[in-house]
């Protein structure tokens, strides 16, 4: 039987993983987060981190390693997903200045909403993943963007078809390389991504028996800092 969507709000400073502010947060999100449902099916989990400020130590922080703490805490600890990572089938989360800290969370059976915005990049990325960040199975595709504003914003959409692949693991390979390989859009060098400009990330996989594993990218512009 499929879950009706739930929502939970946890309030708090939300703090990437490896961070000194992360065991406090993660506290906080086992204390709000319910134990996962037996016997009923998630698909995917929707998060919304509201930030005073986009630093942390006068450093800017990536929104894929802002999901790790979220998602030990709801599927390793409170088991939802049948307390499985590769049981997530999609992963919508973005970071957004509000004043009132904290993330919400919207736990779901129904397909995510797409990340809206002026198309960037769309590109079809055939054969094997990204295996680094100095991989350069993606970003030799991509040169010759031209230099994008330092206050531009992204959000970034990947669809992996026919790849087995853990979308849980977020913060690593292979979501985090193929990231890290879209610094001729995003900015940055090989190696030093400035994905700390996306601000919102969908990230989806899916079965199609008949067809070659693909990764369909796409990058849109959505808003300034």
């Amino acid at each position: 039987m499929k879950t009706d969507p739930m929502t939970i709000w946890i309030f708090g400073s939300p703090y990437p993983f490896a961070t000194s502010g992360e065991a406090a947060w993660k506290q906080a999100l086992s204390a709000a987060i319910p134990e996962g449902p037996v016997g009923q099916q998630t698909e995917g989990v929707e998060v919304t981190f509201q930030h005073r400020t986009f630093l942390r130590r006068n450093q800017p922080f990536d929104l894929d390693n802002l999901c790790e703490p979220v998602l030990s805490v709801l599927v390793n600890t409170k088991k939802w997903f049948g307390g499985g990572r590769p049981n997530i089938q999609w992963i919508r989360a973005r970071k957004i200045f509000d004043p009132n800290e904290g993330c919400l969370l919207t736990l779901s059976a129904v397909d995510p909403t797409p990340i809206e915005g002026d198309l960037v990049l769309e590109h079809l990325h055939l054969g094997p993943l990204p295996k680094g960040a100095r991989d350069p199975a993606l970003y030799q595709a991509l040169s010759g963007f031209p230099t994008v504003s330092p206050t531009q914003c992204f959000g970034v959409s990947l669809k992996f078809v026919n790849h087995a692949v853990n979308l849980g693991e977020i913060a690593t390979a292979p979501v985090k390389s193929l990231i890290d390989s879209l610094f001729p859009v995003i900015g940055g060098t090989v190696g030093r991504p400035h994905d700390w400009r996306i601000t919102e990330l969908l990230v989806s996989k899916q079965s199609k028996p008949s067809e070659e594993p693909t990764v369909e990218v796409k990058v849109r512009r959505v808003g300034s800092f």
